[in-house]
């Protein structure tokens, strides 16, 4: 089963990253101006921005299993399809057609983590950040290869080839997950698991559940800004090369990091350090990266790198770490420990990110367009230093609340001792 979701999430991840290096190139062969072509890149987000909060409220009554193999077999055939686009000659038809599959493909993307993640929580209910580490870093591996596979496999065999090949990889990890997942029971007691039915009002209404996704949502508006670092790049000065590399960076340090902030998820005491660890690495890196107006730099491929690897570092940091903190809040708050809970938070949180990935890269687009890249950084440091700020106002809540926890038990276990003194 391991191999199975290792291919799919690696798949999965190929098949979002795939175009940008040669799909411009198609798309002008066939009469496709900049302005037409550039929302196929975003529009997936879009469309798993729109489905996830569904599918984590109506996937359990679907299904998880039922909705991991619709979303795995219908990104297999987005693939395979996607590379056909090559015969079609019509300028309309062939952005038409771009658009409704990008757009179900993002859509097949939130069916596929939502019940993905939720069945490997069901399955490991103990290792709740290392299983949304290790896919994150399986999809993030898939994620940051993709550009450099869609290159390659162009070079060799034209349009149609890496999506085939990519395809066909999506459709053995498919076939993989269907043949391997156990099926699931929804209830494990005779009256259901104790607790309340949680929903997406709840949600919203407990700070500690809401605080966590928003976090989740800026770390990964904030990564919008580095998609729109190319053209900063050469302005100093690099090479196309260099340019490879420093996106390698960012693949490569947040891949590697994210097992490990899995693992010291599970092991410190107060789980908004790691958020805080990690938005302080985020706003590190957006001050040098451009770096801001009022820092007296001149902006270089090192400098511009290194604030990349930071930045890389603070993703895997607040992602896992997000998702972790709303699982444990809602079991916190009562609500029931089962597949419903799971797959719901599962979709909100997907929501969350899906949002940022589509906002980020758009608005920082517009900004960078009228303000240029160094002025534009100061609003992404602005924000994270905002979320720095309400997650220290978090901790504090947070060890408060174990104090004043561990002064009622203390109080109540010297009250037991002085009865058992008086009686005893």
């Amino acid at each position: 089963m391991g191999i199975s979701f290792s291919i799919a999430y690696i798949g999965w991840g190929l098949l979002l990253s795939l175009q940008p290096p040669f799909y411009p190139l198609e798309a002008e062969k066939k009469g496709a101006t900049l302005s037409q072509y550039g929302f196929v890149f975003v529009i997936a987000n879009l469309a798993a921005f729109i489905f996830a909060p569904i599918f984590g409220k109506f996937g359990a009554q679907i299904g998880p299993k039922l909705l991991l193999n619709l979303g795995a077999f219908t990104q297999g055939c987005v693939g395979v399809s996607f590379g056909f686009l090559k015969y079609v000659q019509n300028t309309g038809t062939f952005l038409g057609l771009s658009y409704f599959l990008r757009f179900l493909d993002g859509m097949a993307d939130a069916m596929s983590v939502a019940a993905g993640v939720s069945i490997l929580m069901k399955l490991f209910p103990n290792k709740v950040s290392q299983v949304v580490a290790w896919t994150e870093m399986l999809f993030g591996l898939g994620y940051m290869l993709g550009p450099a596979v869609g290159s390659v496999l162009y070079q060799w065999g034209g349009f149609l080839l890496p999506f085939l090949c990519v395809g066909i990889w999506c459709f053995i990890g498919a076939f993989g997950v269907f043949f391997t997942i156990p099926k699931l029971d929804m209830i494990v007691y005779a009256d259901g698991p104790v607790g309340k039915k949680l929903n997406i009002v709840d949600l919203a209404k407990h700070p500690a559940i809401f605080l966590p996704i928003l976090d989740n949502l800026i770390c990964f508006f904030s990564e919008g800004m580095i998609d729109v670092l190319e053209p900063h790049l050469r302005n100093a000065g690099a090479t196309q090369s260099q340019v490879g590399l420093t996106f390698l960076i960012l693949g490569g340090v947040y891949m590697v990091t994210t097992p490990i902030a899995g693992y010291v998820y599970d092991k410190v005491k107060y789980p908004t350090l790691v958020s805080i660890l990690g938005n302080t690495c985020m706003a590190v890196a957006f001050l040098l990266i451009g770096p801001v107006p009022f820092i007296d730099l001149e902006p270089t491929v090192p400098l511009i790198q290194g604030s990349i690897g930071i930045a890389g570092f603070g993703y895997a940091l607040v992602m896992v770490s997000t998702f972790g903190r709303t699982q444990a809040a809602a079991l916190e708050k009562g609500f029931k420990d089962d597949i419903e809970t799971y797959i719901l938070i599962s979709g909100i949180w997907s929501t969350s990110f899906y949002l940022g990935k589509f906002l980020g890269p758009t608005l920082a687009g517009i900004s960078v367009d009228k303000y240029g890249f160094r002025t534009t950084t100061i609003w992404f440091f602005a924000l994270l230093c905002g979320i720095l700020v309400v997650d220290f106002f978090e901790l504090i809540f947070s060890v408060r609340k174990t104090r004043s926890k561990i002064k009622k038990e203390e109080y109540e276990e010297l009250i037991g001792l002085n009865q058992l003194h008086q009686y005893g």
